[in-house]
């Protein structure tokens, strides 16, 4: 659960980021370049390229934990079916109940 909400908030920053650095890149074409509002606007653009950027790598990163989570579980699957079997076959029967 909290894998997938992290999931989902990744996908969203990574959706407004590419927004924020669209939108500030068409607004510093229409500003004087040699100002300071245009440098700050650049600014803006490129904090938010590198912020989509970090949240599609934590996305993949998130989608690498589930695939590798999904093959160890299918790994000890087996396993951990064969220990429950021995446990039973060892548990003792109790003749009173």
């Amino acid at each position: 659960m909290v894998v997938e909400n992290v999931e989902k908030v990744a996908e969203i920053v990574e959706t407004v980021a590419e927004t924020v650095e669209e939108v500030a890149d068409d607004i510093a074409d229409q500003l004087p370049q040699d100002g300071k509002l245009h440098d700050a606007v650049r600014v803006v653009e490129s904090i938010a390229k590198q912020s989509a950027i970090d949240a599609h790598l934590v996305d993949d990163l998130i989608e690498k934990v589930e695939e590798m989570e999904e093959k160890v579980e299918n790994l000890l699957e087996p396993v951990l079916q064969d220990q429950e079997a021995k446990k039973v076959e060892h548990e003792p029967i109790n003749a009173d109940k």
